[in-house]
């Protein structure tokens, strides 16, 4: 019968869709929370030197002036519990369940 793949797929499409309109980016510079934004509004953001552009649900460090740069070669990201570092310039992204506190980056 068709209806056990299609209620599987509403039950899944439900934790999906429910974990991605409730996640956070928490933005810490030098160790500390800097700022915390909802990733269901496009924004872009420039901290210093770095461009961090909100787009589609996710978040991405889009340029740096960093040797390496690793932060934006890392992409965009959207999921509880991953992480954008930008060692140089101190700037951490972090992905948050809406209402998890983070007590801190160390640095």
């Amino acid at each position: 019968s068709i209806w056990i793949p299609l209620m599987a797929w509403r039950i899944l499409s439900f934790f999906v869709f429910q974990q991605s309109k409730d996640v956070q980016a928490v933005i810490y510079l030098n160790g500390e929370e800097y700022t915390r934004l909802s990733l269901n509004e496009d924004k872009e953001i420039l901290i210093d030197t770095v461009k961090i552009l909100i787009k589609n649900g996710k978040i991405q460090m889009i340029s740096s002036d960093c040797p390496d740069k690793v932060c934006v070669k890392t992409g965009a990201i959207n999921k509880n519990g991953q992480v954008i570092a930008c060692v140089p310039n101190k700037i951490v992204i972090t992905i948050v369940k809406g209402n998890d506190n983070v007590d801190g980056v160390t640095g």
